[in-house]
């Protein structure tokens, strides 16, 4: 018998990219805020705080919880039409409150 050679043809994936604009300084006080990064692609974008301690995300909102540094990580995974995103990272800076006398 002669084998059958089997050809898989795929489609490239696209690639894509996420725009996340610088994030201004908040203080420990802060209201929680929505981060609005977007992909390209029209795909949602996931966050990750480097620094708990500081500040943790809940899908897109960010709540502070101490004075100091965090870098804010966003990323989008692709899916079957787009390939994975470069990183794209920003730093949100948490100052303490001086009270005033």
């Amino acid at each position: 018998t002669a084998s059958q050679e089997r050809i898989v043809t795929a489609t490239p994936r696209a690639s894509q990219v996420i725009v996340f604009a610088p994030l201004p300084n908040k203080t420990a006080l802060d209201q929680p805020f929505e981060l609005n990064a977007t992909a390209s692609s029209g795909l949602s974008v996931s966050y990750t705080s480097s620094n708990i301690a500081v500040a943790t995300i809940s899908e897109s909102t960010v709540i502070i919880h101490s004075q100091g540094m965090t870098t804010i990580l966003a990323s989008q995974d692709g899916n079957e039409s787009y390939n994975p995103a470069p990183y794209v990272e920003q730093d949100l800076l948490v100052t303490r409150i001086i009270p005033k006398v």
